[in-house]
C-alpha cells in the first residue's frame, strides 16, 4: 500500500492516553492535467484532432454531442467520411423518432 493511502487514527483509551493506529482511505490518483473526461473536455476546446481523438480513446464513452465536435475536427482530412457515417449511425440508434 502506498504511503499516501495510510493515515495515523489517534483513539482515546480509558486510562487518558491515547493510542495512534493506522486507519486506511481511498487513495484516487489524479494527475495533474486532471481527470480523462478534463483533458478531453480541454483538447477539444483546443480544436486539435490528434489530441482531442487520443483524449477520446481513454474515455468509457463519449456522449453524442462530443462525438459530433470530433467529426468536425477532421472535417478536411481522409478519416472525415468514415467518422460522419459512424456518427451518423449512432444518431439513428441513439435519438429516438
Amino acid at each position: 500500500m502506498h504511503s499516501c493511502c495510510r493515515y495515523p487514527v489517534i483513539g482515546g483509551r480509558a486510562g487518558g492516553g491515547a493510542i495512534a493506529s493506522y486507519g486506511v482511505r481511498t487513495c484516487v490518483r489524479v494527475t495533474s492535467q486532471g481527470s480523462p473526461y478534463a483533458r478531453f473536455q480541454r483538447a477539444l476546446r483546443t480544436g486539435r484532432a490528434s489530441i482531442a481523438w487520443n483524449a477520446a480513446l481513454e474515455l468509457e464513452h463519449v456522449d453524442l454531442q462530443d462525438a459530433l465536435v470530433l467529426v468536425l475536427l477532421v472535417v478536411d482530412e481522409p478519416r472525415f467520411g468514415r467518422a460522419s457515417a459512424r456518427w451518423l449511425g449512432r444518431l439513428c440508434l441513439e435519438v429516438p423518432g
